[in-house]
């Protein structure tokens, strides 16, 4: 099959976007079934509650022991590799 790559690609990520989608939609059935008016979601609700995007602070700080915990192994570490050069 001559097609290009880019074509190719395309068509991958299709495919795999069609099978998330039955996956969610088989997961919505499931759910359905304990579903009652007061918790009762529409499908396209519900899919959309599923493919928000994490939120992830990725400038999340780090806790002072944890810094000091990454320096001690560090310096654990040189010390090794300089006794290891001596010998």
């Amino acid at each position: 099959m001559d097609m290009p790559y880019f074509e190719g690609y395309e068509l991958i990520i299709k495919a795999r976007e069609k099978e998330l989608e039955h996956l969610i939609w088989q997961k919505y059935l499931v759910d359905y079934n304990r579903m009652d008016q007061e918790n009762y979601l529409p499908y396209d609700e519900y899919k959309n509650k599923i493919l928000i995007p994490a939120k992830i602070d990725i400038k999340q700080k780090m806790s002072d022991t944890a810094k000091e915990e990454i320096y001690a192994f560090a310096e654990d570490l040189k010390k090794r590799e300089y006794v290891i050069e001596k010998i």
